[in-house]
């Protein structure tokens, strides 16, 4: 499994606009085949490495439209591939957990492989009930090893992470939070040589946060 081959695509071709072949100019069309043929082996690589990681994980049931497509509906390339999942006791609900290589300026501008616990919803057409009750994330500490964090869609700015509970329960009450998820950074390199631990560790963050995904989804029945 070697996700470099994903991060490469994403570094040479991400926010640009891809022309199919039978309307490119002669002169373009050598460019826009290979253009083509990375933006396709790169997501089959997504793919197997999610399918990977959620081997052994009966309970997840990948989204149906996991995962994200190496162009967008605008024919543009996103500057990130991701897939969800949900458990059977969510499928009826906005939550879920993730799987995201995407470019993050909060960890250094490069590209980072991470694990979410999140949701999936039209920012035009917010579930406020819902929002506050995945906010309830709040109520849990998050593991104090490295690379956990709460991350943070404020009311105003940019998203940030932190792991200070007790400052972000003070600014969720000040309605300074708008929504809250969590992060697990998966540490790389992501080449083919680590492909089994990458595999692992993404199991691993996966299985931890089962548990905060389940008191989301509990509140959400309650």
């Amino acid at each position: 499994m070697d996700l470099s081959i994903v991060i490469e695509y994403l570094e040479n071709y991400g926010g640009k606009k891809y022309k199919s072949i039978d309307k490119a100019l002669d002169s373009e069309k050598e460019y826009f085949k290979t253009f083509y043929e990375a933006g396709r082996k790169a997501r089959e690589e997504y793919k197997k490495f999610c399918a990977a990681v959620c081997n052994g994980i009966p309970e997840l049931e990948m989204d149906s439209k996991s995962p994200s497509m190496w162009v967008n509906q605008g024919q543009r390339v996103d500057e990130y591939f991701w897939s969800r999942f949900k458990t059977c006791s969510g499928l009826d609900f906005i939550n879920n957990i993730s799987i995201t290589i995407d470019r993050t300026p909060m960890m250094g501008g490069g590209f980072v492989l991470g694990v979410y616990v999140g949701l999936d919803y039209n920012r035009s057409e917010d579930d406020k009930s819902r929002i506050v009750r995945q906010n309830q994330l709040l109520d849990l500490d998050i593991p104090v090893a490295d690379d956990f964090y709460y991350l943070i869609l404020p009311s105003n700015g940019n998203n940030y992470i932190s792991k200070e509970r007790d400052k972000l329960i003070k600014r969720y009450k000040a309605h300074e939070i708008r929504v809250v998820s969590l992060l697990k950074v998966i540490k790389g390199p992501y080449i083919a040589d680590r492909g089994d631990v990458v595999i692992k560790d993404t199991r691993r963050a996966i299985i931890d946060f089962l548990p905060y995904y389940e008191y989301v989804i509990r509140n959400n029945t309650q």
